[in-house]
């Protein structure tokens, strides 16, 4: 009740009664009560939000929330009295306030960009804003909330260079790769354009089957029907294609089910072998022809020496034996896939080799490539034949001795080289090997494992590579580390060294009573392969992690620790200022109490049922 308009009334000048309107204000302080609850209810939600939430007006902050100083690192002090511009990057400052002041103008701007900010230890972080327009106090200002999405965008560079760095590889491939999805290509290669003859855009409106040869693709529709079968494990297939100039190719289709924009796929590489198999056939007729020779010889001969049967027939069978030898030793020696050679001693001149030999070098012909060859010459570091020499002097043979060799053209590849010497006939017999390929994917193969190294060493979260320690029933009782980084021995304080090799009861006494869970759970994530996350209070180190574990192999898991003691110590302030208030509320002389949206009772104190 609330009262206006009050006068008093008197009679001879002495005062005898009070007139007045009284007016009924429950409604307004109702609303008043309401009003502050919402505000309260929404501050919490605002203080304990995952975004940054501010209030900007004119050029400073005048509300930031906590989550504000924990990404920035400075305090709300520090933050109300900076500008926006002072925490954005300088790449990002004047983008951003541009944007600002055409909204502050009413254009119609997005609410919603990306933007850099710079903590108050230097560090950048990616942040996404959305930015609205309110008034508050009764002037222009505006209302933000940013998520900091650091990680994310981490992660979809890393996505970006790994995708980059594949495709480079297909496209780079000596063999046709295709994707094939939905009865078409989804994708194709440059060789798989060389190779068909169909450009790419023809190639997305083809199914498999229509490049395959028409007397190839009922076999073919069977595997593709059969393409559903689970795992990735890659099958081949041997089937005919038609280019599109009519061409018939014989191809290897090595081939595995794949998930391609979250839908069953099929990827498969071709390789045209139709040489090889041009090679095999004519080898058979070669074969066939031979037979038939040597069948025919041998009948005109049983004719014409038949009075003399044992003796021609015992020669025949040595004349048939050598000869067989001979051409399968030619036929071994001309078709080989590897470099073979005899060389002087001396002068290190040619004195018999395969055209793989030649090919090797980059000749055309053998008759060139023994003409001007010498091997002290094709050497890429000086003095590696004198050194080959002496190995083979002392040991008579050596095997898989690796240099570098100069083509003709004067391109460089690595070779490998295995010889046997002969000193009395003054020659050396061998063969070379092309390993450059090898070494190279060598080379990437540690280039790849530094790169893998230094991003595990700097990892922000503790990571250990551990092995669990079963007893003779086969219970989890303890576990060893096995691999560590930086971080996992900053959390824990002890050296790599003292940890690598160690057991969790060894280093930390106790944690087998302190948290007999953990063990538990990394030795069931050990034995079943499941993955789980969870959090725990390291009692040795008296520190709270958030703990990921999952098993690379059966009887070993690896266990990633995030530091949330920081979030642990602010809910239990949490929670003793909440209990410091509810105790406050319950001791109070006053009755208080609360109502809900639909004026139901939902708390009184004590106060309020005694009255």
């Amino acid at each position: 009740m609330g009262g206006d308009h009050g006068s008093v009334l008197t009679k001879n000048g002495v005062p005898v009664a009070i007139q007045g309107i009284a007016r009924n204000i429950t409604d307004r302080k109702r609303a008043e009560e309401a009003l502050h609850e919402s505000e309260e209810k929404y501050r919490s939600l605002v203080e304990r939000s995952h975004d940054i939430v501010f209030i900007y007006q004119g050029d400073r902050f005048i509300f930031a929330n906590n989550r504000a100083t924990e990404v920035t690192g400075y305090t709300k002090e520090e933050l109300y009295g900076m500008s926006l511009a002072d925490l954005l990057h300088e790449e990002d400052r004047e983008i951003v306030l541009d944007l600002e002041r055409r909204r502050a103008a009413g254009e119609g701007i997005r609410s919603l960009y990306e933007a850099r900010i710079i903590t108050k230890r230097g560090n950048v972080r990616y942040c996404e804003f959305s930015i609205s327009s309110i008034t508050y106090g009764g002037e222009h200002a505006i209302l933000g909330a940013l998520r900091d999405i650091t990680l994310r965008r981490g992660t979809e560079e890393a996505l970006k260079e790994s995708e980059a760095r594949y495709r480079t590889l297909v496209e780079q491939s000596h063999d046709a790769v295709f994707i094939h999805q939905d009865d078409r290509f989804v994708f194709a290669n440059e060789r798989t354009t060389e190779l068909t003859g169909y450009t790419r855009e023809e190639l997305w409106r083809l199914n498999l089957l229509d490049i395959i040869h028409p007397q190839d693709r009922e076999e073919v529709a069977g595997y593709l029907g059969g393409n559903d079968k689970e795992g990735s494990t890659p099958w081949v297939w041997v089937a005919r294609i038609v280019t599109k100039e009519g061409r018939v190719r014989h191809c290897e289709f090595p081939v595995s089910n794949i998930t391609h924009g979250g839908r069953a796929a099929m990827m498969g590489s071709v390789r045209d072998v139709t040489q090889r198999r041009q090679a095999e056939e004519e080898l058979r007729r070669h074969r066939d022809h031979l037979e038939e020779l040597v069948e025919e010889r041998t009948g005109e001969l049983r004719t014409a020496y038949e009075h003399l049967k044992m003796e021609v027939a015992e020669r025949r069978k040595v004349e048939e034996e050598l000869l067989r030898s001979k051409e399968k030793f030619q036929n071994l020696f001309d078709n080989a896939l590897v470099g073979l050679y005899r060389t002087r001693i001396s002068t290190g001149e040619i004195i018999e080799c395969n055209t793989q030999l030649v090919s090797l070098f980059g000749y055309d012909s053998r008759d060139e490539f023994i003409a001007v060859f010498r091997s002290g010459e094709t050497y890429v570091e000086p003095r590696t034949r004198d050194r080959l020499l002496a190995k083979l002097k002392v040991a008579g043979r050596v095997d898989n001795f690796e240099a570098r060799f100069k083509r003709k053209d004067g391109s460089i590849f690595w070779g490998s080289l295995s010889a046997q010497i002969f000193p009395e006939e003054g020659y050396i017999e061998g063969f070379l090997i092309d390993i450059t390929e090898r070494k190279w994917a060598l080379e990437a193969l540690k280039e790849s494992e530094l790169r893998y190294r230094s991003l595990f060493d700097n990892m922000l979260n503790g990571f250990a590579y551990n092995k669990i320690v079963l007893d003779e029933h086969d219970r989890p009782v303890d576990f060893v580390f096995l691999e560590v980084n930086d971080s996992f021995v900053r959390f824990t304080g002890i050296r790599c060294e003292d940890l690598i090799g160690k057991a969790a009861t060894e280093l930390f006494p106790g944690i087998d009573r302190a948290e007999p869970n953990l063990i538990e759970i990394f030795g069931s994530v050990a034995r079943t392969g499941e993955q789980v996350k969870f959090e725990a209070r390291i009692a040795p180190l008296n520190r709270w992690f958030s703990i990921s574990a999952y098993s690379p192999k059966r009887g070993f898991f690896v266990s990633i620790y995030e530091d949330i003691t920081e979030a642990k110590s602010a809910e239990e302030a949490l929670k003793e200022s909440e209990g410091r208030f509810r105790t406050l509320v319950e001791t109070m002389n006053e009755g208080l109490g609360g109502r809900d949206e639909n004026g139901i009772l939902v708390y009184v104190n004590q106060r309020h049922c005694d009255i």
